[in-house]
Formats: structure tokens, sequence, C-alpha cells
């Protein structure tokens, strides 16, 4: 079996907070050949984003589980101080939000949930957590605002990793129990992937400079990273493998296979493949933005 000599992060085994190197896919594939490694996931494609104006969104006709949800992603940046955003707000002048986002300094990242009066109901922010301009890396989001220790309700993982809060000067703030956010709302919710709306204003900002993969969203389900990939045995890449649990009845599955834009459906960019046609709407994106760079065939930038 041959493998391209293109390039993807290794996780670094002494520090498990950052990607530190680099393997060829002929050293992951040595696992394949020789029987060591359980599964080859090739996924085939990518969405780019340019930084400017490109975004995918949806809104939610029906009401799914909004104490318990999983986001899964790969991405890669192609600018420092950058980060894919996800947003799921009430579409009006109301503060009350869930978002993913880059934040305040180079290479970090945060959650943040958000009522209608502004207060913060869950804010974690993650310090240092994505380096590499060029290289995919991998996000877990994970939220069960039903555990009963708090720290359960909100966990994150980076590349395979749970990553420990590590706000620096800021000061985290976990979900009360049983709080209901925005995610898998509807009355008027809508969904961004690759950009946000501030608070009390139309005007979109904060657009994604960089490619996304493999995006999931799993209502009804706390999950770990290891339903989205898996260590080698050897080379202790972190790889991905196909996710095959269940989705719920909002959960969607985007891999941007499809090169038809604007209104959501089959066979576009936005085209969700969990079966629930969950289906997002592109703005600003060609079939040109859909590239074969993926986390196991990774480009050059």
């Amino acid at each position: 079996m041959e493998f391209p000599g293109n390039f993807i992060g290794i996780q670094n085994t002494a520090n498990t907070n950052h990607l530190s190197g680099v393997h060829s896919l002929y050293e992951v594939g040595q696992g394949v050949s020789d029987g060591t490694w359980p599964t080859n996931y090739q996924i085939g494609s990518s969405l780019r984003f340019n930084g400017t104006s490109n975004y995918l969104t949806r809104t939610p006709s029906s009401l799914g589980n909004r104490r318990t949800f999983t986001i899964s992603f790969w991405h890669k940046k192609t600018a420092d101080d950058d980060f894919p955003r996800f947003q799921q707000r009430v579409d009006s002048n109301s503060s009350q939000q869930f978002t993913i986002s880059g934040y305040t300094t180079l290479n970090n990242f945060r959650i943040l949930d958000q009522d209608g009066t502004g207060a913060n109901r869950c804010a974690y922010h993650f310090v240092g957590a994505q380096r590499d301009v060029g290289q995919w890396m991998h996000i877990v989001v994970a939220i069960d605002t039903t555990q009963e220790f708090e720290d359960d309700r909100q966990k994150v993982f980076v590349n395979g990793v749970f990553k420990p809060i590590d706000d620096g000067a800021n000061s985290p703030v976990n979900y009360d129990r049983f709080y209901e956010t925005s995610v898998n709302n509807t009355s008027s919710n809508r969904l961004l992937i690759g950009c946000q709306r501030p608070n009390s204003s139309a005007t979109l900002n904060g657009f994604f400079d960089g490619y996304l993969a493999e995006y999931y969203l799993i209502d009804g389900l706390q999950l770990d990273a290891s339903y989205f990939g898996s260590f080698h045995p050897t080379t202790g890449q972190w790889l991905p493998k196909k996710y095959t649990g269940e989705f719920g009845s909002t959960g969607y599955y985007l891999d941007f296979a499809g090169t038809n834009t604007s209104t959501g459906a089959v066979g576009t960019v936005g085209e969700d493949k969990s079966g629930n046609d969950n289906h997002f709407s592109s703005n600003g994106i060609s079939s040109q933005d859909v590239v074969p760079d993926s986390p196991t065939n990774n480009f050059c930038i």
C-alpha cells in the first residue's frame, strides 16, 4: 500500500497541550499494512473560508436537547490568532448565545454561553490551545448540564487529549445544573459556522481564515474524542475515524463533499450527511472552496 508524502501534525507525547512535529502518511500507512492499525479512514475534502465574508448558516425548525450535545470538527488555520467560529444565538437584539471562538490573544479560544441579559452562564478560556498555522487540529466540545459535578458539565478535547481549563487571568464560569443552552433551540435562533454576530447587532464579524472538515453536532449525547478519532499505536498520531453512533433529531454531519452553493440541500457544500436533512446554506462560498486539503491529505499553504 502506497501513501502520498503529505504531512499531518503529530501529538507531542511529552506535552499533550500542543503539537510539536509531523509524520508522513507513509509512516501511518505502515500501521495499516502490517495489521496493527484497525482503520484507514480517508477524508476526501474540506471547505475553505476566506477570512472576510463567507460562512454557513441555518435556522433550526425543531427543538433538540439543549442540555446535552457534542460538537466535533477538524480545522486548519491559515493565519495567526484565528479560530473557526461556531455560534447559535437568538437572531434579534437579545444577548442570548452559545459561541466557540478565538479569544483576546494569539492561539487562545473560548466557550461562551450567555443568557438574554448578557450574563455568562458558561465561560471557559483555553490558553495556547491551537498553535500551528498550516496543521490540522481536532476539537471536541462536549456539554451535559445534567451532570452532578460542575466540572463534568463542559469538556474540551484537543487532538484527542482532554484539555483542562487554563484561564490565566480570566475567571471560569461553570454551567448551573440543568441549564438550557441556546444550542438546539428554535425561536428565531440562527446557527453560524465560520463567523459570529456581536450582541445587539445585525452585522457579522470574526470571519474564519482557514479550512474546516468533518463537522458534527450530536444531539443528546456528551461524547469524548474517541468517538471521532484514535491514536496510532506506534507513532502517537491522532487520526480521524468515522463516527458511527446516533445523531439525535437536530444533529448533523457536514463532510463538505458537495459543490453546489447557496440554499442548503442535497449536493450542496452544506449538505447534512447524518440522514436528518439539517442542511446549511452557504454565503459567499463557491464550488472552488471545496478542496482536497484534509486531515488525511494536508497541503502546504
